[in-house]
């Protein structure tokens, strides 16, 4: 019977590389947000078996509600579309892949970051593998068929930030965002420093940019504001260098942006604190 390679998932490290983007953000630390950013771009490139592995497992591992006679075509197209895929080169771009994520990230936990449904991420992978191997185990294919089927199956769930994505954007991405940051982050993030993440993630760049600069007005009046009726001495002589802060930080929708972005919601969050309370 096959193992399963957590190493060699497709949908597994994808959503590991998004996941260790989201946390470098958090961080602060630009560096490996670029790192991880710019593996996804170039070894999940659109000329890659890579990517074409992805966007099979993605429709697997994303579709939900279908009925029983269409989750039976579904299989069967999957089948083959997987066949269709070359293993000696999927083989070797993937083993580039693991090279590259451990030279450049440098993280022994990298892949013990925990994925919701794992389970199915695992059973998915063994059963492309199986289907395109040359001597596929027959009783091991058969078992994982049906546990997808059920899961093409299962009801599907309401997405709220489906209809806010950006055209093109993935799937998985969208399942990371929500998924990760309501479990993870839930209660380090405010529901504002939430949506920069989402529209970050998901590349709305003019409803980031609108959601950055709308952050950037509400800063200088909370700090106009504040001037007028704080009562914190030692906030109220720092208030012109932050308020100089605020007025020159590039707001822009890139990786730097975002960051700053991020900052000044929690300053805005401790200025309203102390002007409300």
């Amino acid at each position: 019977m096959a193992r399963h390679n957590k190493k060699r998932n497709v949908g597994l490290i994808y959503e590991q590389l998004i996941m260790s983007m989201s946390r470098a953000l958090i961080n602060n630390e630009n560096e490996k947000i670029n790192i991880a950013k710019k593996i996804i771009e170039k070894r999940f490139a659109k000329n890659t078996e890579l990517y074409k592995e992805f966007r099979l497992f993605n429709a697997l591992i994303r579709t939900a509600g279908a009925s029983e006679s269409l989750a039976t075509r579904i299989l069967a197209e999957a089948q083959k579309a997987a066949l269709d895929h070359d293993p000696e080169k999927l083989n070797k771009e993937k083993s580039v892949l693991i090279k590259e994520i451990n030279y450049n990230l440098n993280k022994s936990d990298f892949y013990d970051q925990k994925v919701s449904d794992y389970i199915h991420y695992a059973t998915i992978q063994t059963l492309l593998n199986n289907w395109r191997s040359g001597s596929p185990d027959i009783k091991q294919m058969a078992v994982h068929e049906i546990k997808i089927h059920e899961w093409l199956c299962r009801p599907e769930e309401t997405i709220t930030l489906t209809d806010q994505r950006a055209n093109g954007i993935n799937d998985l991405t969208v399942t990371v965002m929500e998924r990760k940051f309501a479990k993870k982050y839930g209660d380090v993030l405010s529901g504002r420093q939430k949506m920069l993440m989402q529209l970050y993630l998901t590349e709305s760049l003019d409803k980031l940019a609108d959601e950055l600069a709308s952050i950037g007005l509400d800063a200088r009046r909370a700090m106009r504001k504040y001037k007028k009726v704080g009562h914190n001495k030692i906030l109220l002589e720092k208030t012109n260098k932050v308020q100089n802060h605020i007025n020159d930080v590039s707001l822009a929708p890139t990786d730097e942006g975002v960051v700053q972005g991020m900052v000044l919601c929690q300053l805005l969050n401790e200025l309203n604190g102390e002007i409300n309370g």
